[in-house]
């Protein structure tokens, strides 16, 4: 089965271009990431990759719910009316669940988590659905992944306030921000408002603008975060090495 579902289920690879969002800058260029202030860090060291798919060690549950929770609402559970079931996400790659990019691993996945008797064909091929338990434990698989990649590629991370934390693991989550290196070393620099601007400059987020799609909503919820951390810097000491260039 897996060799007959492997050529439809290939690895996603982020690619997306970018455009300057015209005006953000010149509106907001008073505004400066003068340094980066201390937070309580949601979550400490990152945990090795295991077959446990337990969430990664973290100062307090309630904040891994609270960004799980956060995924949860923005990704939903599948299309309308069909939650469960596979389908393909706004860049037509077939996905399951909670955001669950459907690739030749996930039928080694759903074994890992479901076992070696799960029906992983009838529900690949869309005869039936991921059950609400399936979906969230899915996701407990997916969702500490995203979060120490996005620790590991930017590592202040955890001196973030939660509402950053929670909209840079949105980035990861959904694709965009991991795809967007320059982004990520504005954030690494501490320039916010230009990391805002950038994360924008997005051909996947002008198309999606432009049919009023909830995926530009979603990304501009994100931009919002780091805009208004941006507005929250200002004024502060900087810390060495964040100054705005």
């Amino acid at each position: 089965m897996d060799n007959d579902l492997s050529h439809i289920y290939e690895s996603y690879v982020i690619h997306d271009i970018y455009v300057q969002e015209e005006g953000l800058k010149n509106n907001l260029k008073s505004i400066a990431a003068a340094g980066i202030i201390g937070a309580a860090s949601l979550f400490g060291a990152p945990s090795k990759s295991n077959t446990q798919h337990t969430p990664p060690a973290i100062s307090h549950q309630d904040s891994y719910s609270s960004i799980k929770d956060h995924i949860f609402q923005s990704e939903g559970k599948g299309k309308a009316g069909r939650p469960g079931f596979v389908y393909k996400d706004s860049r037509g790659y077939p996905t399951i669940g909670i955001g669950h990019l459907v690739t030749d691993k996930t039928p080694e996945i759903f074994r890992q988590l479901f076992g070696t008797r799960f029906d992983t064909n009838t529900v690949l091929s869309g005869r039936k659905p991921l059950t609400d338990e399936q979906m969230f434990k899915l996701l407990d698989y997916d969702l500490p992944k995203k979060i120490n990649l996005a620790k590991s590629q930017i590592p202040k991370f955890s001196t973030y306030p939660p509402y950053v934390q929670t909209a840079i693991v949105d980035g990861y989550y959904r694709g965009d921000l991991p795809g967007s290196p320059k982004t990520k070393r504005l954030i690494n620099s501490g320039n916010w408002v230009a990391a805002a601007t950038e994360y924008l400059n997005n051909k996947e987020y002008n198309a999606a603008r432009s049919v009023h799609s909830g995926v530009a909503k979603r990304m501009e919820r994100n931009r919002d975060k780091y805009l208004q951390y941006a507005q929250e810097l200002v004024g502060q000491p900087s810390a060495e090495g964040t100054r705005d260039a």
